[in-house]
């Protein structure tokens, strides 16, 4: 029902707890999908093969959002980190590994930086978190563009192997308390993807954060290229330090700014590609 090439807005219906979504729409009950063809009856248990059709949703399409208009904060978790590699005389060119996952203290050592603490996060802010890794292999931004997504999507690698860096566990637990309207990411699923390595998920289809998020009623935003934005902030950031002694006030600050994102209102689909607008 929609293509998830490119920036990736996913919905309520995108991922589920055995079959329920936020609000308890039951996705597979057969009367609530928008076609009957084929038996009803006999929907495929976990992943579905080559035969399977989806039918869509009566509840929870995509088509039913609108836009939304937020408050956003970049949080620039991976400037830290790679500011940390240097020190250690590691080359920050390398980081973050595919299976890196940030904690909730790397977040707050980020806003901090960022002349920020976690009471200027507001419920019903986007949250935006800046891996780092979308600027190892794929971005536009024209001081350093970079065109290598196979190695983006496939941790590192040119071959298949699905993996990417992101929030851990407590880091999702952390933007949970926030109450964020959305969180979003410069990576393949905002929370770390280790699917590759099977002794650290029990199965390969398992993201805990894709069902924290979605089922608390908390959109998704992936595949973000946040190169730009990030470096226009780091370079605002340097600015007023060396003129004022510290970051921006907080209002005045770039780290902070209004988010516009518009899915394509396909009905019945769990998701949509996004072309998301930061307007200070």
């Amino acid at each position: 029902l929609y293509s998830s090439n490119g920036t990736q807005f996913d919905g309520f219906t995108h991922s589920t707890q055995g079959g329920i979504t936020y609000n308890c729409f039951d996705t597979r009950d057969p009367a609530n999908h928008l076609l009957r063809e084929g038996d009803p009856r006999d929907l495929p248990k976990g992943n579905p093969g080559d035969d399977y059709i989806f039918r869509g949703h009566t509840k929870l399409g995509i088509e039913n959002l609108g836009t939304i208009v937020a408050r956003a904060i970049l949080i620039d978790v991976g400037r830290v980190l790679r500011e940390r590699e240097a020190a250690a005389g590691r080359d920050p060119d390398q980081f973050p590994p595919a299976d890196y996952e940030f904690s909730p203290e790397e977040l707050e050592q980020a806003l901090i930086r960022q002349g920020m603490t976690i009471d200027e996060i507001r419920p019903g802010d986007a949250l935006l978190f800046r891996t780092g890794w979308a600027g190892r292999f794929w971005t536009s931004n024209p001081a350093d563009p970079r065109n290598e997504r196979l190695k983006y999507l496939n941790g590192g690698l040119e071959e298949f192997q699905p993996g990417s860096p992101g929030l851990g566990l407590r880091a999702v637990q952390w933007t949970l308390n926030r109450m964020p309207v959305l969180v979003g990411a410069d990576n393949k699923s905002v929370e770390s993807s280790i699917e590759y390595d099977p002794g650290r998920r029990p199965s390969p289809y398992e993201n805990p954060g894709h069902v924290s998020w979605l089922n608390s009623g908390i959109y998704m935003l992936e595949d973000i290229d946040l190169e730009v934005l990030a470096s226009d902030c780091e370079a605002e950031r340097v600015q007023n330090i060396a003129e004022h002694g510290r970051p921006s006030q907080t209002d005045e600050s770039c780290f902070i700014f209004t988010l516009i994102v518009q899915p394509i209102p396909i009905k019945g689909a769990g998701g949509s590609q996004v072309a998301p607008t930061a307007i200070r």
